[in-house]
């Protein structure tokens, strides 16, 4: 069966370079720079778009819902190629039913499979808010969430932050990346509600991270001050002795016990011994 395809060159080539590939055509030939033409048995038709050629073998072959290009599964991100980034939440016997970013629902027919990929590295730009993993750490854990920034080296990229499945926030972190894929807005707003937490501001426009100018000045705090202190935003506040602040060492906060990365005076935030919640805004000094 032979099947003709009226349309712009452009459009047919990309209808003719998709059925080639689910294995319907033979061969194909342009019979003038605006068609393509399809060899599929001994008759002849002449058919004006992809869909109707999909009604004609449909009724050839009863493995109609296997004929996919690149063969999404439910959870896959992909890109269709000058419309949207989606999440396919299923796949039924002749199209997908997938998610947009801000959770609206919509059908792609599984003639349209050929203009979508699986979303990657390659459609991340600087700024871009995205989850990943680390492929050098145990994979079934959750999803990190970061700014990408840039491709650095050894297949390393560069993120202007990040927080990690632990709740950890960073700056400038480099990582291996896997499983790339949009943020959703549950992680978009958890790693703005560290970043906040840990006295930094976006700025989209500029594209970089700014740090934010503490209200409480560290110099106020005198040896042997009582503190709460803790290393990390999900760690219990903990009381100690304040003795010396170096900026230069990565535990910047000196007690006369250990040294910590974020001290806040006692008096001033009683209520936070042995809680993991954030102080006020204006004692983030670290």
């Amino acid at each position: 069966m032979n099947y003709w395809i009226r349309g712009s060159k452009e459009n047919s080539e990309r209808i003719a370079k998709a059925f080639k590939k689910l294995g319907f055509c033979e061969c194909f030939t342009f019979s003038d720079p605006s068609n393509i033409y399809f060899t599929w048995g001994d008759s002849i038709h002449c058919i004006a778009s992809a869909a109707d050629i999909l009604e004609e073998l449909l009724k050839e072959r009863s493995d109609f819902q296997m004929l996919r290009l690149n063969s999404f599964d439910i959870g896959d991100w992909i890109v269709q190629e000058g419309v949207g980034t989606y999440k396919v939440v299923e796949v039924c016997q002749s199209w997908y039913e997938v998610e947009t970013l801000t959770g609206e629902r919509r059908s792609i027919s599984f003639e349209h499979d050929f203009e979508c990929h699986r979303f990657g590295i390659s459609d991340v730009k600087d700024g871009d808010i995205v989850a990943f993993n680390d492929y050098s750490v145990n994979s079934n854990r959750s999803d990190w969430v970061g700014i990408y920034h840039r491709y650095d080296q050894l297949d390393m990229h560069v993120f202007h932050c990040t927080l990690n499945d632990y709740g950890t926030f960073g700056t400038k972190d480099t990582w291996h990346v896997t499983n790339i894929h949009p943020a959703s807005t549950d992680q978009m707003m958890k790693l703005f509600s560290e970043m906040k937490y840990a006295g930094f501001k976006w700025d989209a426009d500029k594209k970089e991270l700014r740090k934010v100018k503490a209200h409480y000045d560290i110099e106020n705090l005198k040896p042997f001050q009582k503190v709460l202190v803790r290393d990390f935003n999900n760690d219990k506040w903990r009381c100690a002795w304040f003795s010396d602040y170096d900026k230069t060492l990565p535990y910047s906060f000196i007690t006369t016990g250990a040294d910590y990365k974020q001290c806040v005076p006692f008096e001033l935030n009683k209520h936070l011994l042995g809680t993991c919640d954030p102080c006020s805004e204006e004692f983030v000094n670290w």
